[in-house]
């Protein structure tokens, strides 16, 4: 008599399930894994601000970005 294949369609859905779980976390790091920073805050931007950066802490992900106003 045959056996069934039921062992091997069982590996594969846990193995979707681990893969869809990984690519959960994923996405949940990606989405904190920067901070946007607007060079010269509230009081715009000009080559004369060397103290802006003070009291930020850059890490890789973040963005600077301006607002032309």
């Amino acid at each position: 008599m045959a056996r069934g294949g039921g062992g091997a369609s069982a590996s594969h859905a846990i193995v979707a399930m681990a893969f869809t779980i990984a690519c959960f976390c994923c996405s949940i790091l990606a989405a904190d894994a920067g901070t946007t920073y607007y060079v010269g805050d509230s009081n715009g931007w000009s080559f004369g601000s060397p103290s802006w950066p003070n009291g930020k802490h850059f890490h890789a992900g973040d963005t600077l970005g301006t607002r032309i106003s």
